[in-house]
């Protein structure tokens, strides 16, 4: 495509059809040449960065699965790119959330390092730069976090709900609570029964 045919201030569409242009050479198998098509989109026009940092994410996903022993570089910038996709809390970046935080707990899980994870270092980088409203919606998955490893890393996203948005997290929270204390009741009922058990056959053998 000839881009003098494009006004050089409408940089949005330039911007574009470079990304789609990335999207083809993905097509095709020419991830270093949409790479540098996705880069070149970026620094075009900050209006593309949305769509180009799904669209970039998403090649890295697809490399990062084929990848094997350099799986780490790929997961490292999927999670980058989907994270700056975020920023711009667009209805598509949002739909991204779930994906992050199953890269953050899978990776964090998966280490004996916990937050030196490379997903856990692209989260203490970017997770402050993220609007605080667009977790709202996901405070139970955040919660749950809190039992996994990378408890320490969505901490600060959570207080953060909580300065800003502290009526909604309470209602989360509280059923948290209230689950978690059922279970450990549920728990301990079940080591007394077991342990009540082992006694009385304790004593029919004796």
């Amino acid at each position: 495509t000839n881009l003098e045919y494009f006004p050089q201030k409408n940089m949005l569409n330039t911007a574009e059809i470079f990304r789609l242009k990335a999207l083809l050479l993905c097509k095709v198998g020419d991830t270093e040449h949409a790479n540098q098509a996705f880069s070149s989109a970026l620094q075009l026009c900050k209006g593309a960065s949305p769509s180009c940092w799904i669209s970039w994410g998403s090649l890295c996903e697809e490399r990062y699965k084929e990848a094997g022993s350099q799986s780490a570089v790929w997961l490292e910038h999927t999670m980058t790119c989907y994270m700056m996709a975020l920023r711009s809390a667009t209805p598509a970046a949002r739909a991204l959330i779930p994906r992050i935080l199953s890269f953050l707990s899978f990776e964090t899980a998966s280490s004996d390092s916990g937050s030196k994870t490379v997903c856990g270092k692209v989260w203490q980088r970017l997770a402050d730069k993220i609007p605080v409203n667009v977790w709202v919606v996901h405070i139970a998955q955040l919660l749950l976090s809190l039992q996994r490893p990378e408890a320490e890393l969505v901490q600060p996203v959570l207080m953060n709900i909580a300065a800003m948005y502290p009526q909604a997290l309470y209602c989360w929270l509280r059923n948290f609570l209230l689950e978690r204390k059922a279970t450990q009741q549920q728990a301990q009922n079940k080591q007394k029964m077991e342990h009540a058990q082992r006694q009385a056959s304790a004593g029919q053998a004796s």
